[in-house]
């Protein structure tokens, strides 16, 4: 008796291991192969292709229709742009990452154009197969048939593709499409197999259980191809250094310095407009735009300076600090670390860029210091940059010359110091160096590179 309850146990395991795995096709699937071509002059060369099956009753009979251009959210891995601009699939066993995984539970978007529909006759223990219907042939006419197929449900169900070309007078052309399932996983959600076209193309499938289609925009295919290849940049480390340049260049260009919070609002800009596949020298000119207004919050266009006034030196001048460089109206005195750093001129604090490490490296270097900007009863103002974090003024506060604004250090630098400019907006909002005099003798003092300053 025991050994008949075992026998019965195994039994009905074994039958809802089966039943638990059988595969019901009705709905819509997503069909990823990835084969060789032996046919081709690269034969090793990986190849991949992928399109969309759904599956419906239709009383007794199965309508089955293919989409064979699938669009996803992300296409990264799936397509390249080439140098003609266009976008290509890419040449590899693509398989699908996470958030591509996720747009396939939830459903992806198809062309319709290209896409077939064959009504299938029979069941699933005999086999489902496209209704055919014997017409008589002509001498003249070359036709063009298909024949699509299930066999194998419910366990492991194995589609046939037929393409049947000719005609009296022309030799027939015979294409078959074999796709064989050797494994149902997932409860019935995920089949795997081996593909086998024209005996020359031979590989594996993967089907998986997708969400309903969505329907396309009404655009042509390669420009959705297009955004969507430029969203996938936007996870790609070569895309985040193009946007990362194409913001330094302009950072550069306006002589501004941002905080990290600021560099990065500007680099995801760049990206999202490589995105939506604006020009590069579209996106230069927008972000331009965005970096002179941040400028024009330092000060108004149109300054006329006072040639009359005399500056002190913007450090704590009770010993000589020597010149570094003096250049375009910029001074760089070296200052050792914790040096104060001082007010040339009263005015009010219109800018701080603050939290900067110590011996940033890179193209950006220099435009992520921390930074005061103060601007001058004439309308010109001065930069003090490359500044230790803590800075101890805020914007909006007055100040005057002599004031404490912080301590030299080697922020955006590679050795510590301070670089001082006075600078103007002309009427575009562009920066203009202002030649200056520091306080000294009876004309002032116009510094000199190599020289030192200060002392008593």
């Amino acid at each position: 008796m025991r050994r008949v309850l075992i026998a019965l146990l195994a039994s009905w395991i074994a039958a809802s291991a089966a039943a638990a795995e059988s595969v019901d096709l009705t709905g819509t699937w997503y069909v990823l192969v990835h084969y060789k071509d032996s046919s081709a002059g690269n034969a090793d060369q990986e190849r991949w292709d992928d399109r969309v099956w759904v599956f419906a009753n239709e009383g007794r009979k199965l309508r089955w229709t293919e989409y064979p251009i699938v669009v996803f959210g992300d296409e990264t891995g799936r397509f390249e742009r080439r140098e003609t601009g266009q976008y290509a699939r890419i040449l590899h066993f693509w398989e699908p990452n996470e958030q591509q995984l996720a747009n396939i539970r939830d459903g992806l978007k198809v062309n319709t154009r290209g896409s077939k529909t064959k009504t299938l006759r029979g069941s699933d223990a005999q086999g489902w197969t496209s209704e055919q219907r014997s017409t008589a042939g002509s001498a003249s006419v070359v036709t063009y048939t298909e024949v699509w197929a299930i066999e194998g449900l419910p366990a492991q169900p194995v589609f046939t593709r037929r393409d049947m070309m000719g005609g009296g007078r022309t030799s027939s052309l015979e294409g078959l499409a074999r796709y064989a399932t050797t494994e149902v996983r997932d409860g019935g959600s995920v089949l795997v197999g081996t593909f086998e076209r024209d005996e020359s193309r031979r590989g594996t499938f993967t089907m998986m259980r997708s969400g309903p289609v969505g329907s396309l925009e009404q655009k042509s295919q390669e420009e959705i191809q297009r955004q969507a290849a430029l969203r996938g940049l936007q996870s790609s480390s070569e895309a985040r250094t193009a946007a990362t340049r194409a913001v330094e260049t302009q950072l550069g260009a306006v002589g501004l310095a941002v905080s990290e919070a600021e560099f990065s609002e500007l680099t995801d800009k760049a990206l999202a407009l490589f995105a939506q596949g604006v020009s590069q020298e579209d996106i230069g000119a927008k972000l331009a735009e965005d970096i002179r207004a941040k400028l024009r919050s330092v000060a108004e266009p149109g300054a006329h300076p006072d040639d009359a006034v005399r500056y002190r030196w913007p450090f704590d001048s009770a010993q000589p600090r020597a010149l570094l460089r003096a250049e375009d109206g910029v001074f760089d005195f070296d200052l050792p670390e914790d040096t104060p750093v001082v007010a040339a001129r009263e005015g009010v604090v219109t800018r701080v860029v603050d939290g900067h490490g110590e011996g940033a490296a890179g193209p950006s270097s220099a435009l992520r210091a921390n930074t005061v900007y103060v601007r001058h009863p004439d309308g010109t103002f001065a930069v003090y940059a490359h500044l230790k974090a803590g800075i101890r003024v805020k914007p909006g506060q007055s100040i005057a010359a002599g004031a404490p604004l912080g301590a030299s250090g080697a922020s955006g630098a590679a050795r510590f110091g301070l670089s001082f400019a006075v600078l103007r907006l002309d009427a575009e909002g562009r920066s203009q160096p202002v030649a200056i005099r520091f306080a000294g003798g009876a004309n002032g003092v116009v510094p000199v590179a190599g020289s030192s300053y200060g002392g008593r």
